[in-house]
């Protein structure tokens, strides 16, 4: 007996995994059983990414360097269409309690075999795919808006971001030039410092860090910059200054 044909398109997928040899593992079997999917190694890398490459359900690890999946697992939450399964060598029931309170839709024990990961995206997907969709925008919602009075910035649902000076800089940068066009570190450290040629760079990485989680949290959806590698910074959505 044939399998009825699929009605619906496969859900994308994101690996969020350091284990090398796991990711591409797991990356690579997804891609071959025709799913769009990439993978990072930590969850700064994976809010970057989906700036430019959103995806349906985020295959995520607990162990992972810099913020943990804990708290990956809160922020990627605040994205209502987003489903989370954990993967994880973790299996105590204090681990799996955390997990699901923090927001995990399914979790999983490593080493889980590929044709269970499968199942269990399948299985999400459908679930995904009957919940009822949030409300379209109407024509007449903004796009982002950066608000100088009051250092907030706000997403085009309304909802508001709280700055500090610097962040409110940092976004200013890239709001004078407008959408898709790019802004250097060093501009953007002149603005946020001055002109000192000593200035590390690594502290913009920081702050950007730190605004891409903010915005998850309180705004519900991915901070729109990009890293232009080498180069700076630019923004992938409208935003204007109110």
């Amino acid at each position: 007996m044939t399998s009825p044909a699929r009605t619906t398109p496969r859900p994308r997928i994101a690996v969020v995994e350091d284990e090398h040899d796991l990711r591409d593992a797991v990356v690579d079997y997804l891609v071959a059983s025709g799913y769009q999917t990439w993978g990072t190694d930590s969850a700064e890398a994976a809010y970057r990414q989906l700036v430019v490459e959103p995806v349906d359900i985020v295959l995520l690890d607990l162990g992972l360097p810099g913020e943990d999946g804990y708290s990956a697992c809160r922020h990627l939450r605040q994205i209502p269409t987003l489903g989370v399964i954990v993967i994880s060598a973790h299996d105590t029931v204090e681990d799996r309690v955390r997990a699901f309170e923090c927001g995990a839709d399914i979790y999983l024990q490593k080493p889980a075999a590929m044709r269970e990961i499968v199942a269990n995206i399948e299985a999400l997907s459908r679930r995904l795919s009957q919940a009822p969709m949030p409300l379209p925008p109407q024509a007449t919602t903004p796009g982002w808006r950066l608000n100088p009075v009051d250092w907030v910035l706000r997403s085009p649902e309304g909802r508001a971001i709280s700055l500090s000076a610097q962040e409110f800089k940092f976004l200013q940068c890239l709001v004078k030039v407008g959408c898709n066009a790019q802004v250097s570190k060093r501009e953007i450290a002149d603005s946020l410092w001055g002109n000192h040629l000593s200035v590390d760079f690594a502290r913009i990485d920081v702050l950007l860090t730190r605004l891409r989680r903010k915005c998850l949290e309180e705004g519900g959806q991915p901070l729109p910059v990009k890293t232009v590698t080498a180069y700076g910074y630019l923004l992938t959505a409208p935003c204007h200054m109110e």
